[in-house]
């Protein structure tokens, strides 16, 4: 029913040195062990693995512990080596099982790193004590901010000339 021309149905082979698993139909592609389908591709590109209808590039669906994991030669492949990411029924978890640093970034630059021994810097790589924020100096913006979730807010920050300032809701209480 696919037709019987050049492009239809689906071709393996090798052309120029790569090796080919292409289906020409608008259908999608599934794959299976055990006479059970493991994973599909859409037609539109969307990858599942354990689901027959992912929502996104790639989706992964497990009843119990679904995760995706990477690791390398230098991490090594058990169960306790690489980095994990995964939801359980309570958690959303993102963990690094070597002895390394952990660094999150945005547009290019990372923003903050955690370092192999707990403690967390914020604009520096390397953190003096267990929570460490280092912002430019000089401006009101910069610093640290706590707020109940209204517009009450207090803000420290340090100035160029090293003094500490204390601000409540924009109006300044105090200096060191």
């Amino acid at each position: 029913s696919s037709g019987s021309g050049v492009f239809d149905g689906v071709w393996m082979g090798l052309q120029s040195g790569d090796a080919w698993l292409w289906n020409y139909e608008n259908t999608n592609w599934r794959i299976g062990i055990n006479n059970q389908e493991m994973m599909r591709i859409l037609n539109n590109g969307n990858v599942g693995v354990n689901t027959t209808n992912p929502s996104a590039k790639l989706h992964v669906h497990d009843p119990s512990l679904p995760s995706f994991r990477l690791s390398n030669n230098g991490s090594g492949q058990s169960a306790t080596d690489g980095y994990w990411l995964g939801i359980s029924s309570n958690d959303a978890w993102l963990w690094n099982f070597e002895n390394t640093n952990l660094r999150v970034g945005t547009d290019g630059q990372e923003r903050m790193r955690v370092l192999n021994t707990g403690q967390i810097g914020v604009g520096t790589t390397l953190p003096a004590t267990n929570f460490h924020i280092q912002a430019a100096t000089g401006a009101q913006t910069n610093g640290l901010s706590l707020s109940n979730g209204t517009s009450r807010r207090w803000h420290w920050y340090v100035s160029s000339t090293g003094t500490l300032f204390l601000y409540y809701n924009g109006s300044q209480r105090g200096f060191y």
